[in-house]
């Protein structure tokens, strides 16, 4: 999404969105904290208290959602193996990527894909 025709995320917040925008957007890549608030024009510091006081998580929780949920989707409908899943969703290894879907999902993704897989 380009900030100027984004949707609204369900955050009243301009610079909150234009964060979760570049999180959408970037969230593949290895992306810091400090590179986020570069892109929306503020201070670290003041992009955590804006982004958790308007979304009720922290700025690098919501990057793990929304990879988890991206690879989530990927194991339903892609036939990747867990490890590539890992890799092209952004997770710096293997071990952080199963602690974040357990974490979010309740399930590890091997069996979450056997729950809700397509295939």
């Amino acid at each position: 999404y380009a900030p100027d025709n984004a949707p609204d995320l369900g955050v009243a917040n301009r610079t909150v969105r234009f964060c979760m925008i570049y999180i959408i957007n970037q969230y593949h890549k290895k992306i810091r904290l400090a590179q986020i608030a570069r892109y929306v024009k503020c201070h670290p510091n003041y992009l955590c208290s804006l982004f958790k006081s308007h979304t009720g998580m922290t700025v690098m929780e919501y990057l793990y959602h929304i990879r988890v949920e991206t690879a989530a989707e990927l194991l339903c409908k892609e036939d990747l193996s867990v490890s590539k899943i890992s890799e092209v969703t952004g997770f710096p290894n293997r071990s952080m990527f199963y602690k974040k879907f357990r974490q979010i999902m309740g399930l590890s993704p091997t069996t979450y894909r056997k729950k809700y897989s397509i295939h």
